[in-house]
């Protein structure tokens, strides 16, 4: 999710959507996830470990930032799609 990297990927996971949401003081990473509502994010292992170390560059967390909304949007335009597709069928 952030340089693309398809070999060696790692899955990062929370363990609670709902308790992230609750607190006020979470780290840049964490307070993405959230956003996309998601326990898991694929990252290369290099991103992995930059993770738990906290060693993300600046460019980095823009990058994650980026394609974290560039899933969000994608996410609603899947929904807007399913819903007119719904609705045709009920005419």
């Amino acid at each position: 999710m952030i340089c693309g990297e398809t070999e060696q990927v790692e899955m990062h996971h929370v363990r609670s959507i709902k308790a992230l949401r609750d607190k006020k003081s979470l780290d840049f990473f964490t307070k993405q996830i959230a956003l996309i509502n998601r326990k898991q994010v694929p990252l290369c292992e290099e991103h992995h470990h930059k993770l738990h170390t906290g060693r993300f560059t600046d460019r980095e967390r823009a990058m994650f930032a980026q394609g974290c909304q560039s899933y969000i949007k994608a996410g609603r335009k899947q929904r807007k799609l399913t819903e007119r597709i719904e609705e045709g069928g009920r005419r």
